[in-house]
């Protein structure tokens, strides 16, 4: 079972080299360009390249749905591998670019087709896997995520000027991952099968409105952490090595929320095996009226049953749990309770197990719900609020400089507020969720009921 379970992971290695394009062209390759050929404009420069980046991630996990382009890539397996050398030339080409140009036109082709192919292969996947490989999916996902946000800032920053390990490295995971791709019997099949679909499948109820709504929020405000944290250490912690402590901080929260995830699988396997214990027990009981099985069948819906009764269930514990740190991590950060390093590592470390939890649980549930409920819209949305919530934080981060320059307020503690508020709304926005989301089943067993014979 072990061996299989490493091997459904390392067929996924494509979600990992995918996963270090995202992170390297979001910030640190276009910023280390800009500071080497345009460091008189490199501001506003920065800030073209990452709104066209976003847009065209947007464009291709959009696009990545579309009935041709699905059809299209169904036809051929070659085609997916074909745009995954296609990717990997593009990549390894910005290093010899000095237009900027030219640069925006490349960073836009790398950005379009790298999350064409992400949300292309993730809702293929999700259409198609048994519930064990659809499991480790998402734990692959995930996890080669985080491992991408931590070691692809730091690998492109050391190695930028080295151009010869900057190609070879990202081209010998981009290959070990198409060797993967190719010789995968389980992943094949998503090119060559019709994605299921149903009348339901692009309709969402109240609950997946609020899903949507609280994971976006939750980007939003990560993103805008991440993006001003170096300088907010610089300039209201007054920190020297900013730069340095910065860095180490953001990796340090994506090893945090990697630790977490781990625990968070031991924990749920375990309580599933509990779970098959108890349920093969209950069995024996089935015809005491009395007996706990019975019970639980009559007892209505409560949040904290909402992922042992329904898997289609987005777990309401462990996001209250990711809200309320942010909510505390952001105000320890505001309140500036110490200015030394121990302080904001703990800081950090509040974030990361917050992040982890919100990740394993937001991704299972929107790769579920693609796979049980045909609900590919969903998957498709999700797999883009990060790119839109770099935007909503670009957007906030120009109006908040604006509104601080007018008023003569500190930035820093404008921010951070602003941050506190958007993680308030999260914790509103889950509970909301939890809310419709018992409502919508209790009508759902209330119909029942009405219909159901007597």
């Amino acid at each position: 079972m072990q061996k299989k379970s490493l091997s459904l992971i390392l067929e996924e290695m494509v979600f990992f080299y995918i996963s270090i394009l995202f992170s390297g062209t979001t910030y640190v390759i276009p910023q280390i360009f800009l500071l080497k050929y345009y460091p008189e404009n490199k501001t506003m420069l920065l800030a073209l390249l990452v709104i066209a980046g976003t847009l065209a991630s947007i464009l291709g996990v959009w696009l990545s749905t579309g009935q041709k382009c699905g059809q299209l890539l169904n036809d051929s397996k070659s085609a997916i591998i074909s745009l995954f050398l296609l990717l990997t030339v593009l990549f390894n080409f910005q290093y010899f670019i000095q237009s900027i140009t030219l640069f925006l036109l490349v960073l836009i082709a790398v950005k379009f087709i790298s999350n064409f192919l992400y949300n292309y292969l993730d809702t293929g996947l999700s259409n198609q896997n048994s519930e064990f490989e659809l499991k480790h999916h998402v734990n692959a996902m995930v996890l080669y995520q985080l491992l991408a946000y931590i070691s692809a800032p730091v690998f492109f920053s050391a190695f930028f000027f080295l151009t010869p390990v900057n190609i070879v490295v990202p081209t010998l995971i981009a290959i070990i991952s198409i060797l993967f791709l190719s010789f995968s019997s389980r992943m094949i099949p998503s090119f060559n099968t019709k994605t299921k679909t149903s009348p339901e499948g692009s309709r969402l109820n109240g609950s997946e409105k609020c899903f949507l709504i609280y994971v976006f929020l939750i980007h939003a405000g990560v993103i805008l952490v991440s993006s001003l944290a170096i300088y907010i250490l610089q300039d209201y912690y007054q920190m020297k090595n900013a730069v340095q402590i910065g860095g180490a901080l953001i990796g340090y929260i994506s090893f945090i929320a990697v630790l977490t995830i781990f625990a968070v699988i031991i924990l749920t396997s375990k309580r599933l095996e509990k779970r098959g214990t108890v349920l093969s027990l209950s069995t024996e009981t089935k015809g005491n009226p009395l007996s706990l099985s019975s019970e639980a069948r009559e007892r209505p819906l409560s949040f904290s049953d909402e992922t042992r009764e329904n898997p289609l269930s987005l777990s309401t514990k462990s996001n209250v749990a990711t809200s309320s740190l942010l909510i505390f991590g952001s105000l320890l950060f505001f309140l500036k309770l110490s200015e030394s390093v121990p302080y904001v590592f703990f800081i950090g470390t509040v974030t990361g197990i917050a992040l982890g939890l919100f990740l394993h649980s937001t991704r299972t549930y929107a790769n579920q719900k693609a796979n049980m409920e045909n609900k590919a819209n969903i998957l498709m949305y999700y797999n883009n609020l990060p790119n839109i919530g770099t935007l909503l934080s670009l957007g906030l981060t120009f109006v908040f400089t604006i509104i601080a320059e007018k008023t003569n307020t500190n930035f820093d503690q404008m921010i951070l507020i602003v941050i506190m508020m958007v993680f308030v709304s999260c914790f509103v926005s889950i509970l909301v969720y939890a809310i419709q989301f018992k409502n919508r089943c209790k009508r759902k067993n209330e119909n029942e009921t009405i219909v159901s014979p007597t």
